[in-house]
């Protein structure tokens, strides 16, 4: 490339992703697409476009398996005869105190990771006392198991 060549765009991709490159535009105005022989990268920005299922329609699917299999569910999320070391003994689960000490421990100390976070906030649902908690930190267990989906995703994990 001589220096009347500028970068236009990181990527351009043909319809048929056959072609990975990047597009220059001279100073005549004059575009010259330089194609990529990088297989790796291709192959990633391939992957990184080809139409997905949305996690939202997976978690639909997966609901319609379950209820098929096991019809409708209504348990009780605990049972709240328990106090909090009953709990840890039949659900063998960290109290509430405990579970957010250690979720907080892990972002001083930098070792933070998805399974503190949801252990956490599964832990202050089932704790929680009214249905309207239960319901917004289930919604919230939600949020992160998406998250956490999410980051799988895009880390090929």
């Amino acid at each position: 490339m001589d220096e009347q060549i500028k970068y236009e765009s990181s990527n351009y991709i043909k319809e048929d992703y056959d072609f990975v490159g990047i597009n220059f535009i001279k100073k005549d105005g004059s575009v010259e697409f330089v194609k990529n022989e990088n297989k790796k990268l291709q192959e990633s920005i391939k992957a990184y476009f080809q139409p997905k299922k949305s996690i939202y329609t997976e978690i639909i699917e997966e609901r319609a398996r379950q209820e098929a299999r096991w019809g409708q569910q209504n348990h009780d999320l605990v049972d709240y005869t328990y106090t909090p070391e009953g709990m840890n003994r039949c659900y063998e689960i960290l109290s509430e105190e405990r579970a957010k000490y250690l979720c907080e421990s892990s972002v001083k100390h930098g070792d933070l990771t998805w399974g503190h976070i949801i252990v956490e906030e599964l832990v202050e649902a089932l704790c929680a006392k009214t249905v309207k908690e239960q319901r917004e930190e289930l919604i919230q267990c939600g949020a992160v198991i998406v998250a956490m989906i999410e980051s799988l995703d895009r880390n090929n994990k």
